[in-house]
């Protein structure tokens, strides 16, 4: 008790923010996003060692501890349909509704929402049995609707994925699309014909989808060259395939955030040609943001909670499930539309989405300190 006195003691009521895995992109965003006491429990792949990281890191034990002594009105914690750390979300949502019933006070969770698969995938093979579904459906649905008093969506896919579950429509929320801000300046000058993927080197980014596709762009497009930037499992596949031309195929395995931005600025297309993988779909997909920004046009599958936006402004998203023809197809398409990068950044906001929705999930705080 002595350790919670002293956690209490210490912080100030203002509201928690816990980012499970972090990012550069967490980072890059903190200044703007309204004050809060952070928190992180893991660094993701790109979090090199390189970058100052200005929060904490806190094993879980801990986070329960803190939750449990703070004096924060809410909460911004990860959305809960992240099914591989609802366990530690509810232990966290029963630490902090604890704490606040002995301050007489009733706190709950706000989230950004980002899943956008739908509930029978979220669940996996093993909980098929229709009863079992709807049985889960209505336990996460009125977890949801106990444990948040307000939810961010970052596309409509996600709303729609959510809204599924019973009693969640009735949450406080809103749909802020998750779109960069439009950068001060673009490289205008006409790019070469590059096309990139960035990305893990994984079956569900669709790196041996593209590795299918390429060779049919290059039957239409001999002046086109192709540059890979990533790591991970399928690099013998990458390997092998980029030893077949060398002259137009480039593996240049992982690379920093500033190093990416560089091969952008000179690239004309990104393709992103997420599919489907067991419980997973693309959400957003940074580097779709980073794409933008650089005024790249982009390649893209149905999966990304951006496709919608994308294909209105231009780009290209595949409608039905993605094959190497329509891959190519797509990619030879984007070649030829040749979308200026003046035009790809002029469309985007002028602010961040993910800022904007933060600024709306901490709309009312009360700054003074609790009684």
């Amino acid at each position: 008790m002595r350790l919670l006195g002293r956690v209490a003691r210490r912080m100030r009521a203002i509201p928690l923010r816990v980012i499970p895995e972090l990012r550069p992109y967490h980072l890059k965003l903190l200044e703007q996003w309204p004050e809060a006491n952070t928190y992180y429990l893991w660094g993701k792949y790109d979090l090199t060692n390189d970058q100052a990281i200005s929060i904490r890191r806190i094993t879980p034990t801990k986070l329960l501890y803190i939750l449990l002594a703070t004096k924060a009105p809410f909460v911004e914690i990860w959305e809960p349909l992240w099914m591989r750390l609802l366990p530690l979300q509810v232990a966290a949502f029963c630490s902090f509704f604890i704490g606040g019933l002995l301050r007489g006070r009733m706190r709950r969770f706000r989230t950004y929402c980002l899943e956008n698969n739908n509930s029978s995938a979220l669940f996996g093979p093993r909980m098929s049995n229709p009863l079992l579904t709807v049985a889960l459906r209505h336990t996460i649905g009125i977890y949801i609707y106990a444990a948040f008093e307000r939810l961010a969506f970052a596309s409509p896919s996600a709303r729609d994925t959510y809204r599924s579950f019973p009693l969640v429509p009735r949450i406080a929320s809103t749909v802020i699309l998750n779109l960069p801000a439009k950068p001060g300046a673009v490289n205008r000058l006409e790019r070469r014909p590059v096309a990139c993927f960035v990305g893990q080197l994984e079956e569900r980014k669709g790196i041996k989808l593209l590795t299918e596709a390429w060779p049919l762009v290059e039957q239409r497009r001999p002046d086109v060259s192709l540059l890979i930037i990533g790591d991970g499992e399928l690099r013998d596949v990458v390997e092998r395939f980029v030893c077949l031309r060398s002259t137009s195929r480039r593996w240049a395995g992982f690379l920093s955030q500033g190093s990416i931005a560089n091969e952008l600025n000179d690239s004309r297309i990104l393709i992103a040609p997420s599919v489907r993988y067991g419980r997973w779909r693309e959400q957003i997909g940074l580097p779709i943001h980073d794409a933008l920004v650089a005024g790249l046009t982009v390649v893209t599958t149905n999966e990304t909670g951006l496709a919608p936006w994308l294909r209105k402004c231009g780009h290209f998203a595949t409608h039905d499930e993605p094959s190497a023809a329509s891959l190519a197809e797509s990619i030879c398409l984007a070649l030829d539309a040749r979308l200026s990068p003046g035009s790809v950044t002029d469309d985007l906001p002028l602010r961040d989405g993910r800022v904007v929705a933060a600024e709306y999930l901490y709309g009312d705080v009360n700054n003074e300190p609790a009684d």
